[in-house]
């Protein structure tokens, strides 16, 4: 059927891995986190969930679409017109502390300078991180790290993809800026850009900007809640099956884990199974890097901390551990643990990111997935 496009198909593909490629060699990140696929039945009811994976074709028009971005953004910025950008800011030191202390665990350490950092670090980082364990948890981390990227009239960069100048053209019958962005081209190309008209874009961009990024926030979280319903819906005809999947994120109040289909949900903390308190043993983990281990030191009111409920809270700083057997040293990669997060959000899982957790579905764990 498509024979006679075949030729130009593949030297689309050539041209896509050259543009790949430059992307990466001047620092640009790819966070390839894969989306969900809902399949639903002629009444919107959910009949499978699964990864989308981003095959030749979704690349292909990917690269493509990211150069027209590009070319478009520098042209008109370089034309003094008025423009409407994408950008995507450096991020904020302090997350990017936050992030260094967690990394260090695994003995990782990012490059920065005067509290700033250049994409090709963040870029390395997932690199080295590409195929093992931990990947999902720390690239999950590191996005949170980022700022968002947002639309505005002056052209500051976009700091995911290392690049100087970008803006969004290619979409205009179903995203707003791209629409605008067309107008100005189009008033340029017919001659219609007068002082007038310059001066029109000048007082309407910048509301144009402000309402673009806040609708598309508002967009995006619809989008989850609507995925997030019919993961929920899809699991409850799953509730009391048991599943094998990882620990995606840890907090105050229980542990989230996500399993191979992409849906996630909540292991509550007071849903934590009890443990005869003469067989348990609470201490506060810290990296060693002498010993490559996780010192545990222990855990008592002269040390800050007060045990709660025999074994289920424990106040305090750092990384609260409880484990079943006594001993001075636990270890992420061969034991399970229950490991639970308080203080301040220093994101540090680093004994979570080998540890596998066994889940069994409840209709609790359905309805805390969808709070």
């Amino acid at each position: 059927k498509y024979e006679d496009f075949v030729e130009m198909f593949e030297l689309m593909k050539e041209l896509s891995d050259i543009l790949r490629h430059r992307r990466h060699e001047r620092g640009s990140i790819d966070f390839d986190f894969p989306e969900s696929k809902i399949i639903l039945d002629e009444k919107g009811r959910p009949v499978d969930v699964y990864p989308q994976v981003r095959n030749a074709a979704t690349k292909i028009i990917e690269d493509f679409m990211l150069c027209a971005n590009e070319t478009i953004a520098e042209e008109f910025y370089w034309r003094e017109i008025p423009f409407l950008y994408r950008i995507h800011e450096i991020p904020d030191h302090e997350k990017i502390d936050k992030l260094q202390v967690f990394l260090q665990n695994f003995g990782i350490y990012l490059k920065s300078s005067h509290d700033e950092i250049h994409p090709k670090e963040v870029q390395k980082l997932l690199t080295k991180i590409e195929g093992t364990p931990e990947e999902p948890l720390i690239s999950r981390l590191t996005l949170r790290s980022m700022k968002q990227a947002k639309y505005t009239v002056e052209n500051d960069g976009h700091f995911g993809l290392a690049a100087n100048y970008y803006t969004h053209f290619t979409s205009p019958i179903r995203r707003y800026p791209d629409l605008q962005i067309h107008r100005i081209i189009k008033d340029n190309l017919r001659g219609r850009m007068n002082a007038d008209k310059m001066e029109h874009y000048r007082s309407i961009l910048p509301e144009v900007a402000k309402r673009s990024s806040e609708m598309e926030r508002r967009a995006d979280e619809a989008e989850r809640e609507t995925v997030k319903l019919k993961k929920v819906e899809y699991m409850q005809a799953h509730i009391g099956e048991e599943f094998e999947g990882i620990i995606s994120s840890v907090t105050s109040f229980g542990i989230f884990v996500e399993l191979p289909n992409t849906v996630e949900g909540l292991v509550h903390i007071e849903g934590c199974y009890e443990l005869p308190s003469e067989k348990v043993t609470a201490g506060i983990a810290g990296y060693d890097n002498s010993e490559q281990g996780f010192v545990v030191e222990p855990c008592g009111p002269e040390q800050g901390c007060q045990a709660v409920d025999k074994r289920r809270h424990i106040r305090g700083q750092g990384i609260v551990v409880v484990w079943t057997e006594e001993q001075d040293r636990v270890s992420p990669l061969d034991r399970r643990v229950d490991i639970f997060h308080h203080g301040s959000a220093v994101e540090a899982f680093s004994l979570l990111t080998k540890v596998q957790a066994h889940l069994v579905w409840t209709s609790r764990t359905v309805h805390e997935s969808a709070v």
